[in-house]
């Protein structure tokens, strides 16, 4: 492990330790395992991403067990041959990281986006989770993400993202506090994004990839 992994995961370790979290010390060593020798298209090792969502989830008040094991293993089914018989921990823990693997199918993107979203809403963990995923990736894609790219995914936040926040404001208002910090640094970053994309260059260049972006995302 690099010296930024070994920090946060020994600290996780720790605070689960302190709390007899079972199933986030039983996620900890799985999901390094499962994500080793990845690496996200920042070239940073991909187990950098899952312990961010946890160690950020905790700064925020979002650290039950059951979030930080989710926040771990939120991305071993879709990037690993992991299956959901595998995990070894809780079925709420299991029923959270399935919802939050996205499987598109023979579906057209939009359609599959509607569907895996409608899905989160109905689960709490699932839902926090998925923004704080969403939060980490927005802080991130700048430096490796296209414009195009860019674009799609700042598109998909919009119909998306703010539709879930929406309704866990409505379902979930125990965590009105920790959803308000989401929100705000949510909508900051795609504000700053959008601010951004004014100052590509050409008019006609700018509705080109925009159109590329739309084009891909169906």
């Amino acid at each position: 492990m690099n010296s930024k992994e070994e920090k946060m995961y020994t600290f996780l370790r720790g605070y689960c330790e302190a709390r007899n979290y079972f199933n986030a010390l039983l996620a900890l060593p799985y999901a390094r395992a499962m994500h080793d020798g990845l690496k996200r298209k920042s070239g940073e090792a991909y187990i950098i991403h899952p312990l961010g969502l946890a160690t950020y989830g905790i700064d925020i008040g979002l650290s039950t067990d059951e979030i930080i094991a989710t926040c771990l293993l939120h991305d071993v089914m879709e990037d690993t041959a992991s299956t959901l018989s595998d995990l070894g921990v809780s079925d709420k823990v299991k029923q959270s990281v399935q919802l939050l693997t996205f499987r598109r199918g023979n579906l057209l993107k939009p359609d599959a986006l509607q569907i895996y979203y409608d899905h989160i809403k109905d689960d709490e963990n699932a839902t926090f989770v998925k923004l704080l995923d969403r939060y980490n990736n927005l802080q991130t894609m700048a430096s490796v993400f296209t414009l195009a790219k860019i674009i799609e995914y700042t598109k998909e936040t919009i119909d998306y993202i703010y539709p879930l926040m929406q309704e866990a404001k409505l379902r979930y208002p125990l965590k009105r506090n920790e959803l308000n910090i989401l929100k705000c640094n949510i909508e900051s970053l795609v504000n700053t994004i959008e601010g951004m994309l004014e100052f590509v260059p050409d008019d006609m260049e700018r509705a080109r990839v925009r159109k590329t972006s739309l084009n891909k995302a169906s």
